[in-house]
């Protein structure tokens, strides 16, 4: 995942201010998060790593990572992505309690689909 990161930050334009980290296995994940989180970051004027969170309050993705993160994303590299960056910076960041839940619902195997098709009662998922 940190390489995919890297590569991402590094094709980004100079006047790029900030940039989502997104996993790829959020199916429900809906423009309206993604709307909410940007507000939120702009609310910083763009300075404050901005990321949704559970009603318990823990840190869920997509994660939206002001342009001064970018040489630390760009320097990621293997497996590990940037949750140790993101802790290690708790003084930067800005969270958004997300009501709906169900966006953080990931797909990582075959039984994780079929909870989430039971869930939702969805049969082409």
């Amino acid at each position: 995942m940190g390489s995919s990161i890297a590569v991402g930050i590094m094709a980004l334009g100079q006047q790029t201010q900030g940039a989502f980290v997104v996993p790829g296995d959020l199916p429900f994940l809906t423009s309206d998060l993604i709307k909410d989180l940007m507000t939120v970051f702009m609310e910083s004027r763009g300075a404050l790593i901005t990321y949704p969170t559970t009603s318990e309050g823990k840190q869920r993705n997509p994660v939206l990572w002001p342009r001064r993160f970018f040489p630390s994303l760009a320097a990621l590299s293997g497996s590990p992505g940037a949750k140790q960056l993101l802790q290690n910076s708790e003084n930067s960041q800005k969270q958004a309690h997300v009501f709906d839940e169900g966006a953080f619902i990931d797909i990582d195997a075959p039984a994780d689909l079929e909870a989430a098709r039971s869930r939702w009662n969805i049969a082409n998922l």
